[in-house]
């Protein structure tokens, strides 16, 4: 089936530089417009580039094979540095604190989380070695003493030398997807050589390590994305569409959202509105209605909540009134194990744990709370 573009995907396609912005609303079509490009220039070789795997997976379905290769950044560092280390890339998907603090040989729980703090940083930064910067509990803070400042220098150091121990495949210290990443920025790939254009999707979400590898090429780059959108600052991620080094790059819009009519588009601009936002979506989906309660007899209802935490407290409430409920993404996904794990561990009900990492890690859940006490460990407060 051919779809006809409509005048702001044209523009896009048609579009003759090197560089561009293209600011897309939600359900505005931007894979669609995506696939029209890959068809407009059927001989350019392309890298469709995305930070989640399951849009780079829909999108997989659509783009032609043999002209655009579909990849996370993760799935574009993995052959040349992840291989060497997936032996060794840790199950939990960060370092654990005890395996850290071990490696570290101190008891120090708030001195273990400033490092893993600086690994992190440094792992989603741009940059090419280990800073002061990197160390950010003190931010704020105007005059740091010369105890603080001693103390900011051992944490990145020590930090450091895990990081070493991290990049190394002999080394059983285990290590994180982060960390190969990293090194494939810190390569410097020449992505030019294998493809003539970039096209960059979700680039609001993209960490300063992936912009660094997608801005540093001299191929054609298409970058798209809404900074309304944002969701994943909390692990790093900068607007890529504002990036100092596209200052001067045309920008164009996809303002049209089939997702929604214009009832849900007038609630979405007085929104958008007091965010600044000049520029409004266009609500071009069937017929909506907007209310402020649910409407009497209605069977099935979807409750958003901002928090994990959110969701297991709507679940909790509906099972409370005898409802039945349904996990979007599956229950395994809001980590409900976990907690029920701790909570037969706070009893000392160690034969219900199944997870025997929390058993070895922590001798007890006195010990498990202070190590979440010291770190301020946001996953070990919850």
């Amino acid at each position: 089936m051919v779809i006809r573009p409509t005048a702001e995907q044209a523009r896009i396609i048609q579009f003759s530089g090197s560089r561009l912005v293209v600011k897309a609303r939600a359900g505005s079509g931007k894979t669609t417009t995506f696939f029209q490009i890959a068809q407009a220039y059927p001989r350019e070789r392309m890298l469709y580039l995305a930070y989640s795997r399951a849009i780079r997976d829909a999108a997989a379905q659509r783009f032609p094979k043999r002209q655009v290769d579909c990849k996370t950044s993760h799935q574009l560092a993995f052959p040349k540095f992840g291989k060497l280390l997936r032996h060794k890339i840790s199950h939990h998907g960060n370092i654990p604190l005890r395996e850290l603090a071990n490696a570290l040989d101190t008891s120090n729980w708030a001195f273990v989380k400033d490092v893993l703090d600086v690994l992190t940083n440094f792992m989603c930064s741009a940059d090419m070695k280990f800073y002061s910067d990197h160390f950010t509990r003190f931010n704020g803070k105007p005059n740091l003493t010369t105890k603080m400042v001693q103390y900011q220098a051992e944490v990145v150091d020590a930090a450091e030398r895990v990081w070493v121990r991290m990049c190394d495949p002999d080394d059983p210290f285990p290590t994180v997807h982060d960390c190969y990443l990293k090194l494939y920025q810190l390569s410097m790939p020449d992505l030019s050589l294998q493809y003539k254009r970039i096209l960059f999707d979700e680039a609001q979400d993209a960490n300063p390590v992936t912009s660094q590898i997608v801005l540093s090429q001299s191929c054609k780059l298409t970058l798209v994305g809404d900074e309304h959108q944002q969701i994943f600052r909390y692990r790093g991620a900068v607007n890529a569409l504002d990036h100092p080094l596209l200052n001067d790059v045309p920008r164009l819009y996809l303002t049209n959202s089939f997702r929604f009519g214009p009832n849900v588009a007038i609630v979405a601009n007085a929104l958008l509105e007091l965010k600044g936002e000049t520029v409004p979506v266009v609500g071009r989906g069937q017929a909506d209605t907007v209310t402020l309660h649910v409407p009497m007899g209605t069977e099935h209802r979807c409750l958003v909540s901002r928090t994990v935490m959110g969701v297991l407290e709507s679940a909790l409430a509906a099972a409370a009134r005898g409802e039945s409920i349904f996990w979007v993404g599956g229950i395994e996904n809001y980590k409900v194990q976990d907690l029920l794990d701790l909570h037969h561990f706070s009893r000392g009900e160690l034969g219900n744990v199944k997870n025997k990492k929390l058993k070895a890690d922590y001798k007890d859940y006195e010990e498990y709370k202070e190590a979440a006490e010291q770190t301020k460990d946001h996953e070990m407060q919850r």
